[in-house]
């Protein structure tokens, strides 16, 4: 059986004090790395917070990539020999805005990924990204990157799978919004039944705390191919930072049982008919 160690770094993100941001980073990333993870994730918009005040903030806090957040970021995978996926607030050359995430190989930048579903009010300062997740093939595995509000459709997780993705890494920021006082977040649900739809593991960085009147959930989870838990969640009120490490099992056998496959099961000749 093929596994990767992997880690969520669930960390608070203080919008109005970069030298905090890097500071958790270091701490949880150091953690993780400790605890032998080779694959370590970061939360959506982790070097610039997410409620921006308006478009001039919002591009302030934003860097074409490669910038001084993505040194640093480097300097961090290169210095722990780890895989390291981060999301980041980009601007393009153009000037224009992406929640993105960047990949990070010992020290080598592999790639961004722009996010493709926007939620609410990420459409007043974004554009969404136009290509759906790819593959990117690091040291520990092939790597699949999407971001929050993306994994909440089936499309994307299972065409992440369809390409061979052996992880699907997201980092995200979820908001608490109204829910039974006994349930995880709906979104939580969502993943595991998207994990175990495609056969995916599934490694959610979420953040934790609250910025400007926004309190986040620290929904951050390791789910298994298989769609359960391998660790966290752990719901507090308020959310506190968390590091989550797990062992996931890797592979690209879509069997469910001798006579069932996630892939050839679907009936594609009836799902599109008009």
């Amino acid at each position: 059986m093929n596994t990767i160690r992997v880690a969520s770094c669930q960390i608070d993100i203080d919008i109005d004090n970069p030298e905090s941001i890097r500071a958790s980073m270091i701490s949880s990333v150091k953690a993780a790395a400790d605890a032998g993870a080779s694959l370590i994730v970061l939360p959506e918009l982790a070097t610039s917070g997410y409620c921006f005040a308006d478009q001039a903030e919002a591009t302030r806090r934003s860097e074409v990539i490669p910038g001084k957040w993505t040194t640093f970021l480097q300097e961090m995978s290169r210095e722990f020999q780890i895989v390291l996926v981060s999301g980041i607030s980009e601007i393009s050359e153009e000037g224009v805005l992406f929640s993105s995430a960047i990949i990070l190989d010992n020290g080598h930048l592999l790639g961004t990924y722009r996010k493709t579903h926007l939620w609410n009010t990420e459409k007043q300062f974004f554009e969404q990204g136009n290509h759906l997740p790819t593959i990117f093939t690091t040291s520990v595995g092939k790597i699949s990157v999407a971001i929050c509000y993306d994994i909440e459709f089936p499309e994307v997780v299972r065409i992440a799978a369809e390409m061979g993705a052996e992880v699907l890494t997201a980092p995200v920021n979820w908001p608490k919004n109204p829910r039974p006082s006994d349930s995880w977040p709906i979104e939580i649900f969502k993943a595991m039944a998207h994990a175990a739809e495609y056969r995916l593991p599934i490694v959610i960085a979420d953040r934790c705390g609250e910025e400007r009147g926004t309190d986040w959930i620290g929904g951050s989870i390791i789910i298994g191919k298989d769609g359960y838990p391998l660790s966290g969640p752990h719901i507090k009120t308020p959310s506190v930072p968390e590091i989550w490490v797990a062992d996931v099992e890797v592979n690209s056998n879509s069997r469910i049982s001798p006579d069932n496959d996630a892939f050839l099961d679907r009936r594609v000749d009836l799902y599109f008919e008009k």
